[in-house]
């Protein structure tokens, strides 16, 4: 997101330097509480300077600026050396910023919590972002479509190699699967065939992914030579005509058990043809399902959910 906050930085330093002004003096800051009062609006929520380096630190700044721009303008009126307060026109422009830029902090918000896993979630919130880019890229407003572009060039830098795991993570939630992968991709690629060859992607690299878990490779294993108890039990054995039989009903068997495997379903099949599990249960119970769903669920985490 730092790289479409670089377009708007023009924008924001009146914001800026308003934040500075204010919060430099206990005075100043004194005056526009009496500020809010005149102008009847309650402060509930405090003023903040951003870190330049962290973008969801700037939504915060001009977030909070915007909700009080009354107050401001009130306070430009009064203080002759406030001389930092936007005009109409940067204040509209500053509140267009935010709207575009709420959406992000509530996933990224979401994405902070850690009171429950959301492993499941990335890819469902990830893929509403590119949504919103997308989108965005299209607007009228040419302000916003150009940082909506560079933003989804940071986006594509860093979120193309993690795709694949999210959306395995998300398939693996019962709620969604498959299903919703392939309703996710048809509203991001609206080319059909493009967005089957992503669809039939994962579910090959889904189904790598479960052979090895199924089929994990045999531990090397160091030979030790058997005891032999004397010579005259190996070198005088005769041939039991029992063993070639033997011999025979285990190769049998190696041969059935191989047609078995081709034909008998896996438990990945049985899990994706199964219907999906119904997203209106309670909420104890989907944080249970989380767990479950993901194989990440202890002994101790299900005793605390119940």
């Amino acid at each position: 997101m730092a790289g479409g906050l670089k377009v708007i930085d023009d924008s924001m330093i009146k914001i800026r330097e308003t934040m500075e002004y204010l919060k430099g003096s206990k005075s100043r800051m004194c005056r526009f509480d009496e500020c809010t009062k005149i102008v009847d609006i309650k402060r509930t929520k405090g003023l903040c300077l951003d870190v330049c380096t962290r973008w969801n630190a700037t939504y915060d700044m001009i977030d909070s600026t915007t909700r009080f721009h009354s107050v401001s303008n009130h306070l430009a009126e009064e203080d002759a050396n406030f001389k930092h307060c936007p005009s109409r026109d940067e204040w509209n422009r500053v509140e267009r910023i935010t709207r575009f830029l709420k959406p992000f902090n509530d996933i990224t918000t979401l994405f902070s919590r850690t009171d429950y896993p959301i492993t499941n979630l990335y890819f469902q919130e990830v893929s509403q972002i590119e949504l919103l880019l997308l989108e965005e890229m299209e607007s009228q407003d040419s302000f916003i479509s150009n940082m909506a572009e560079h933003m989804k060039c940071k986006f594509d830098k860093y979120w193309d190699c993690y795709i694949v795991v999210l959306v395995c993570a998300i398939v693996l939630d019962p709620r969604y699967k498959l299903d919703y992968v392939d309703f996710t991709f048809k509203k991001i690629e609206p080319i059909e065939h493009i967005t089957e060859m992503k669809v039939e992607s994962v579910q090959t690299i889904l189904y790598k992914f479960f052979s090895e878990y199924e089929c994990p490779k045999p531990v090397a294993t160091t030979n030790v030579p058997s005891c032999v108890g004397s010579s005259s039990h190996t070198s005088g054995a005769v041939d039991d005509p029992d063993d070639d039989e033997d011999m025979e009903d285990d190769e049998f068997e190696h041969y059935e058990s191989g047609r078995g495997a081709k034909t008998k379903k896996s438990q990945l099949d049985l899990y994706l043809e199964e219907p999906r599990l119904n997203k209106d249960a309670d909420e104890i119970g989907q944080l249970e399902l989380r767990f479950a769903s993901m194989n990440i669920c202890s002994a101790e985490s299900a005793t605390s959910v119940e």
